[in-house]
């Protein structure tokens, strides 16, 4: 399965608000929407763009860290079943404790994710369970202070610290042209002005590198998504966990507004193909005319085969 790997390096510390364990991976509505925002800037028409997404001439991933020459995965759901039922032929307190371990790690190799796409399961013992993604989370204090009482607060807000030769990276599968005409020039911009929160602070500034790489797949009916997604069809999912998401919408000529909570099912969860849907947020309220334009989330799927016998 041939793909575009996307590599962020960056080049200063990365913002994106929300709970200090769950910044990473970053989600692909955030991704989409910071890619429609930047092709905006470069005054690009996007109806093309949303056109082929909408038609699934491609796709994107969610943002998973890589460090050095190793891309991470994030676990697909199934495996934990596999696990468990080897465990169950040979119950012993050692396996037990290595169960707990697999099902608290968040992140795995390319060589170990295809074992895990592929219906094979990864060796126990060889698994590095302390293994570095090459970031860290730092809470960084802050004073603000009151206009009027000139009274002092201090906050923390988190952010993400990377080594020099670790980063995030996102796939892409589809269109070359589109790739070629949306893609790479909308990344080069949001290298420069940063991707998340506070550029205005010079937070998420960026390299990017683009790569190609190969995932060896087997046929199948069922998927592992690597994207956030909403599934048009409920019914297709067998193994899945949700996440909320909602915070501020940007935009760069429109009035700011939060957005509706939206549940999506998220990265590793294993479903029937399903392409998933973009959500226009004038189902949940006027937001074209308060904002003064539409407002598009991307909840398409990542699909990638997935054999599992259940």
């Amino acid at each position: 399965m041939q793909m575009k790997a996307i590599k962020l390096y960056f080049q200063t510390p990365l913002y994106m608000g929300g709970e200090r364990g769950a910044i990473i991976p970053v989600h692909s509505d955030t991704i989409f929407g910071a890619i429609i925002n930047a092709l905006i800037y470069l005054n690009v028409d996007i109806e093309p763009f949303v056109g082929a997404f909408e038609e699934n001439r491609f796709s994107i991933s969610s943002a998973f860290p890589f460090r050095g020459e190793k891309l991470f995965f994030p676990k697909p759901f199934h495996i934990n079943s596999y696990i468990n039922k080897k465990i169950d032929k040979d119950p012993n307190l050692e396996g037990y404790l290595k169960l707990k371990k697999f099902k608290k790690k968040k992140f795995f190799d390319k060589e170990n994710f295809e074992k895990m796409i592929n219906g094979k399961i990864p060796d126990l013992d060889e698994i590095n369970y302390e293994e570095k993604y090459g970031y860290k989370v730092a809470d960084i204090p802050k004073i603000v202070l009151d206009r009027i009482t000139v009274n002092s607060h201090l906050y923390h807000i988190s952010q993400v610290f990377f080594e020099d030769n670790a980063g995030l990276y996102f796939l892409f599968q589809g269109d070359d042209e589109i790739f070629k005409n949306y893609i790479k020039p909308a990344i080069r911009l949001l290298g420069d002005e940063g991707i998340g929160g506070k550029r205005t602070w010079g937070l998420g500034k960026f390299k990017p590198k683009f790569e190609d790489i190969a995932l060896k797949t087997q046929e199948s009916d069922l998927f592992v998504t690597l994207s956030l997604t909403i599934p048009k069809n409920k019914n297709v999912l067998h193994l899945w966990d949700f996440i909320k998401r909602g915070d501020w919408i940007f935009t760069r000529n429109g009035k700011p507004r939060r957005k509706p909570t939206i549940m999506m099912v998220k990265e590793g969860s294993i479903l029937n193909k399903d392409p998933g849907e973009i959500i226009d947020l004038d189902n949940y309220g006027n937001f074209s005319g308060e904002i003064g334009h539409k407002v598009l989330v991307n909840a398409k799927s990542f699909l990638i085969p997935v054999r599992w016998k259940h």
